[in-house]
């Protein structure tokens, strides 16, 4: 048959979206589709009666036509994804499918490759996953916990948790995680304002200590906020813990030394009121002393009075 006589029977494949690449028993191109002549950048004209493997060039998997042709033949079928190489070594994410074809009537014996191009949906997964790597190292290399849990487990706790506690990243992520490292005096009452939060679903604020690895327990300030789908069922809970030590001891400093001013004002005051009082007496005295002096002198010296006066 003439390369026409193969396009009046793989004619109506010029209207698929995806790549079609017809070979022979001996892996000679038979017949490419529009979409495939689209996808490599080369014609027809170019490929047919050449290998597949010069059309078809892969640069992973690293697996060969051989290895193909064998599952093909014990399967029927093979497919995953690949990255193929275009005409000037152009990288394109496939979908790949490698078929047996087998039509005695027309005399074709050989294999069917059907290409879809997934570069985009390649190109957006990996950007994807770029973001969610430079999120993740932003949250592991902060200096705050960041957590999310649904009231039963963690979905996720950041490396900066095990950092500062010591706990080992393969244990279990259940509640246990938590309230194993909470002071014990203060594990009830916060306990009691995440239940009631957690049953209302509501945002909340919490204070607790919480022991770091070296046994030393810090005061944490805790901020939770509920997270909900897109139909409005709950997920879980996300927040942070932040460190708010060397701030409390500030706040208390900062007390004490208001308490220290206010004593200081105090003890100022008395001070200012008994000078005032010593002044005060003073001016009496003075009064007295002159009305003493005045009475001396209008008595005689042999008078019985002039003891009394000057004492």
């Amino acid at each position: 048959m003439t390369n026409l006589d193969w396009s009046k029977h793989f004619s109506l494949f010029d209207f698929l979206d995806d790549a079609l690449v017809v070979a022979d028993e001996n892996q000679r191109v038979i017949f490419v589709n529009q979409a495939a002549e689209i996808l490599y950048h080369r014609s027809a004209a170019e490929v047919i009666g050449k290998q597949i493997e010069d059309l078809v060039r892969v640069e992973q998997p690293a697996i060969g036509r051989a290895a193909i042709a064998e599952a093909v033949q014990g399967n029927g079928c093979w497919q995953g994804e690949a990255v193929h190489l275009g005409k000037d070594e152009q990288r394109i994410w496939v979908h790949w499918v490698v078929k047996q074809l087998d039509l005695p009537e027309a005399k074709i014996s050989g294999t069917m490759d059907i290409v879809r191009d997934i570069t985009d949906r390649k190109q957006a997964e990996e950007r994807l996953q770029a973001s969610e790597t430079e999120k993740r190292n932003i949250l592991d290399n902060t200096r705050v916990h960041m957590w999310a849990f649904d009231g039963y487990i963690y979905s996720y706790i950041n490396k900066e948790w095990y950092v500062f506690t010591g706990q080992d990243s393969s244990l279990p992520l259940s509640p246990e995680r938590w309230t194993e490292m909470v002071h014990p005096d203060d594990l009830e009452q916060a306990g009691a304002i995440w239940v009631e939060n957690w049953q209302n679903r509501t945002e909340h604020d919490n204070y607790f200590r919480l022991k770091r690895k070296d046994g030393v327990y810090r005061d944490f300030y805790c901020h939770a906020v509920p997270v909900f789908d897109e139909q409005g069922n709950f997920r879980h809970f996300q927040g942070f813990n932040v460190d708010i030590t060397e701030r409390k001891q500030a706040e208390e400093y900062n007390v004490k030394l208001e308490e220290q001013l206010r004593q200081s004002h105090k003890m100022e005051a008395i001070g200012r009121l008994a000078g005032g009082v010593a002044h005060d007496f003073n001016n009496i005295l003075t009064g007295i002393s002159g009305y003493a002096e005045m009475v001396q002198l209008s008595l005689d010296a042999g008078d019985p009075l002039v003891a009394d006066v000057e004492e």
